[in-house]
Parts: C-alpha cells; structure tokens; sequence
C-alpha cells in the first residue's frame, strides 16, 4: 500500500515508486561514524547521537509538512504515551533526505512537530548530512528511496526503526502501524538485544504529489491518486487517536 504526502506534482515513474522500500535485514547497523549536524548545528557522530541508547530512526524529507508531518507526530505522541523516559530509556533520531539542507530546516520541522519545552523535545536530535553521509546510512538500514529532481522532493517508505545503544536495527514499523504499545515493545526489547529475525519489505509511500498540476503518465496517477485517499484516511486515523488519548479521563 502506498501513501502519499501532498502538494506537487509527480515526475517520477512507476519504475522508480517500485523501487521505495525499507528492507532491513538482521544484519543491518547504523554506520556509527558517520558524521552530521543537529538542529543546533553541531557536528555529531551516529555513535555519539545514539549515546549507548535505544532509539527511534526517521527518514524525513524536511520540506515536506504533510505527510511527513504527520509521520514524525504520530511517532512522537507513541513515544510520549510509551511509558518510556525520553533521553534515560530512549532517544528519536530524524534525518534529512534532503543533502546540504540548512540547520534551520531541521530545526523549524522538529519544533512544528514536537513541543520544545518538552522532554521529549530534549530527547530528539533531527540531523542534516551531505550526499556520501545519507547514502552511507541508508544503504546500511536498506532504505531505498527515490528523488524527484525535477521537483525536489523525494518518495520515501514511511517507516519507524527502532535501533539498539550499539546501532543495530532492531525493527522496522509501518508508520500506519504504530502506537505507544508497540515502541515500548520495541524499544524495551532493544535495550536486551531482541528484535525481529526476519523482516518483511515496507512500502508505505511518501511523496510529494498534486493531480491538478498534471505531472504524472497516466499509470503514475491513478497510482498516487489512488495513494492520496490513502494517505487521508491514514491521517484521519492519526486524528482520531490524538483526539482519544486528549480526552479527559472521568
């Protein structure tokens, strides 16, 4: 099932979505030295990001606030009701898909997302890289993706890795699939190095597109168009569990 992030048009072809997925192994680790910049522009190395931590892996496109968005939010609000404390038990960890992006992008998308008074927020680092830094890392965690040049934005698998202290991909979740039950799971089992043995292609999409501009063959856009009610029930449904868990309990 694919989802997709609005509003562009699509110059991408049916060979290129076919390629989007995460597709992990139980060998797959984060590159540890590989260098980027958080939010605040310091240079931080994986090892030193993830501090000996468990911790949440987002590939984000940070000029992308729908989908993406919605993403990252759906995360953070499973993290906060997790029952986990940010920064003692787990971290989040978001990187740019995007290369040499300013450190405001990061900043301005983690703050539009995550309250920056909370712990949480002291909890997340959101990284921008250069080109050799992001292929190296999503070649690692076998993240395929694809870029849209004509219109600079990027069709992505939306998808949640849960990551131990030493850099292991522990799991890989379906954005669609996650709640506040299923990353403490996840994220307690990787603090005791059990994750999944096996894991199974993810293709849920991001990515930027509008039908009213006409950029897309035909195939391509009874495809994402087909992606983008998808894509709105998917975030209807992220609505009504924000609403719920709001609720004042009597």
């Amino acid at each position: 099932m694919g989802l997709t992030a609005l509003p562009v048009c699509a110059g991408e072809t049916l060979s290129d979505l076919a390629k989007v997925s995460a597709r992990p192994n139980s060998e797959s680790r984060l590159p540890l030295a590989t260098t980027f910049t958080d939010q605040f522009g310091n240079s931080k190395e994986l090892g030193q990001a993830l501090d000996k931590k468990p911790a949440v892996l987002l590939f984000v496109d940070y000029a992308c606030r729908n989908m993406c968005s919605a993403m990252v939010l759906l995360a953070s609000n499973a993290l906060a009701n997790s029952g986990l404390v940010p920064g003692d038990e787990f971290g989040l960890l978001a990187i740019g898909l995007a290369p040499d992006v300013r450190v405001v992008a990061a900043r301005e998308f983690k703050d539009s997302v995550i309250d920056p008074g909370s712990p949480l927020s002291a909890a997340t680092q959101f990284f921008t890289g250069d080109a050799a830094a992001i292929k190296k890392v999503t070649d690692a965690v076998g993240y395929h993706y694809s870029r849209d040049g004509e219109n600079a934005q990027f069709a992505h698998a939306a998808t949640l890795f849960v990551i131990s202290g030493e850099g292991k991909v522990m799991r890989a979740i379906p954005a669609a699939n996650v709640d506040s039950d299923s990353l403490h799971e996840a994220l307690v089992g990787a603090q005791h190095g059990a994750g999944d043995s096996s894991f199974n292609p993810i293709n849920l999409l991001c990515y930027g597109y509008a039908a009213s501009h006409g950029g897309a063959n035909r195939p391509v856009r009874l495809i994402l168009e087909t992606a983008s009610a998808a894509m709105l029930i998917f975030m209807a449904g992220i609505i009504f569990r924000l609403a719920r868990r709001a609720r004042p309990i009597s």
